[in-house]
């Protein structure tokens, strides 16, 4: 048996708040989870998602709370990290932003445990080509 929930060959990783930047962020977002861990799954590719939830607004409930999450995950595990606003302003124009992305993309990178690490958005669709040729490990460093 594979020790992928410690070391799993792909970390994808994404960064977001919930303050529905940018219209229906939480639709898009959920649509695009829905179908990333679906893919994961089928593809049986041994995973974690990283969501690292920025300088959370303190009037909405956290995002690991409003996203509906899949019962049961045989391949990905989800790992959800919440950077503080203590945190985000200690970087220089966070009186102005309330998410500093590479930034938030960076933190989840550092963390990530898998052998290969894709950075994403909160609403990309993955092809299933893409998918097939990571599922066959085809990945080199």
């Amino acid at each position: 048996m594979s020790n992928f929930k410690i070391n799993p060959y792909l970390s994808v990783v994404i960064s977001s708040r919930n303050d529905d930047h940018g219209d229906n962020l939480l639709r898009r977002m959920q649509v695009s989870l829905n179908g990333l861990l679906e893919q994961l799954e089928k593809n049986r590719i041994e995973s974690e998602l990283i969501m690292v939830e920025w300088n959370p607004p303190t009037d909405k409930p956290p995002l690991k709370d409003v996203v509906k999450w899949p019962n049961l995950l045989r391949y990905c595990t989800v790992r959800v990290i919440v950077v503080p606003h203590s945190i985000h302003q200690r970087y220089r124009g966070s009186d102005k932003m309330p998410m500093i992305r590479e930034v938030a993309v960076n933190c989840g990178i550092r963390r990530a445990r898998g052998q290969f690490i894709l950075p994403g958005a909160i609403d990309l669709l993955y092809s299933e080509e893409l998918m097939s040729y990571i599922a066959a490990r085809s990945l080199r460093v």
